[in-house]
């Protein structure tokens, strides 16, 4: 992974807990809806990984713990992290995708 990568993620990563802190009106969403903190908080995440083996190995990471959390009855984290997951291998999809026309 490059340093620019890094530091951008970084930034975000920091940006995105300092709004949340914060009262003004725009940000009132990052604030209502847990699956919408819990994908603004992770996306990071999506700029460090740059292939789709790790995107989908991600998104199987996270269906454990969906499963996980559903057996020990925290419905609302389960539900968050299905969430995440689909995301990630919808993500993962995209980049074989890019992968393979690159090749080309």
């Amino acid at each position: 992974m490059n340093k620019k990568k890094l530091i951008i993620s970084i930034i975000y990563l920091v940006s995105a807990f300092l709004f949340l802190k914060t009262d003004l009106f725009f940000f009132k969403f990052l604030n209502s809806d847990p699956s919408t903190l819990l994908f603004f908080s992770i996306l990071p995440l999506t700029i460090w990984i740059a292939n789709s083996k790790t995107a989908i190995l991600v998104a199987i990471f996270f269906m454990i713990l969906t499963a996980f959390f559903d057996y020990f009855k925290f419905e609302k984290t389960s539900e968050n992290l299905a969430i995440q997951s689909f995301f990630f291998f919808g993500y993962g999809v995209f980049l074989s995708i890019k992968e393979l026309i690159k090749h080309k």
